[in-house]
């Protein structure tokens, strides 16, 4: 698990620095009574303009800017870490062995990134996720017990946990399986919300406990090579977890059996990069205020 530390703006931050100002404005109201309003206005104003343009370019690190021009216009804040996830994946592709189905009828992209924070400098990227599945998350639901997808994580960093920590996200792929079970509830009451997390929460802890101790060695084939993997079996899904070349890899399977797999290593991360940003365009579109 790792932990990390992030500055994020609130409006009291720069009503805090206005309200320091105060004090110097008010001597320099005392000190020159025919400009006292320059002063006690212009004061203030100045230090949470200049507190908003420091934490716009020194705030911590680069995750902290990008957080503050989020909150000043979300649509293009989001849209821009977007675009630098895409940039960081493109630079950091060539040091991961990613892997992909050698035999796919839907969408294979790239899912995603994990990376670790590095205050005053680029984040260090160390994990990139490849999906497999049958198109974005409304398709793929519209056939609830035909659901397929394949996520093959990569990873740097060594594998330092005992494996049954892996079952909360089986316990998880197999709701996802199974949408149909036990559905959040549509109605607007947060408090009933907050319980059903709450008792799905309970449900996975309980599901994760039912499935320890059932890991197995199966094989799988990476570009025709026999590789031995660790997998355990779900209601509709299952995990993996393998080592090749020196990196941990993960399977999160839904709908797709693990056992004789095949797979091969991704030589056109671009492709994926590009199915990427389509299917999040098809998923966010981002909407100024007021149009």
């Amino acid at each position: 698990m790792r932990t990390s530390r992030r500055w994020e703006p609130v409006p009291r931050f720069y009503a805090t620095l206005g309200a320091i100002a105060l004090a110097p404005a008010a001597l320099a109201a005392w000190l020159a009574p025919r400009r006292r309003w320059l002063a006690l206005i212009g004061l203030p104003a100045t230090a949470m303009v200049g507190g908003l343009v420091w934490s716009l370019t020194s705030a911590f690190d680069r995750r902290g800017r990008r957080t503050i021009a989020r909150h000043l216009d979300p649509a293009a804040g989001i849209v821009r870490e977007l675009a630098d996830e895409e940039a960081r994946i493109r630079l950091a592709a060539p040091r991961f062995v990613l892997l992909q189905p050698a035999d796919w009828d839907g969408k294979i992209l790239i899912g995603g990134s994990a990376f670790r924070p590095a205050h005053g400098g680029p984040e260090e990227v160390t994990e990139v996720s490849v999906t497999a599945d049958q198109g974005p998350l409304p398709d793929r639901h519209q056939g609830l017990h035909d659901l397929r997808a394949l996520t093959l994580r990569t990873s740097n960093e060594p594998f330092q946990f005992p494996e049954d920590n892996l079952l909360w996200e089986l316990a998880s792929l197999e709701r996802e399986a199974h949408p149909d079970r036990d559905p959040p509830p549509t109605g607007g009451d947060q408090a009933e919300v907050e319980r059903w997390f709450a008792a799905m929460r309970v449900a996975e802890r309980r599901r994760a406990g039912q499935l320890a101790g059932r890991w197995r060695d199966v094989g799988v084939t990476v570009d025709d090579v026999p590789v031995t993997i660790r997998l355990v079996d779900g209601d509709g899904a299952a995990i993996a977890r393998f080592d090749l070349d020196g990196q941990h890899v993960r399977i999160e399977a839904i709908g797709v059996a693990i056992d004789g797999l095949a797979l091969r290593r991704v030589t056109d991360v671009e492709s994926l990069l590009t199915a990427m940003r389509d299917r999040r365009s098809q998923t966010f579109v981002p909407r100024r205020p007021g149009r």
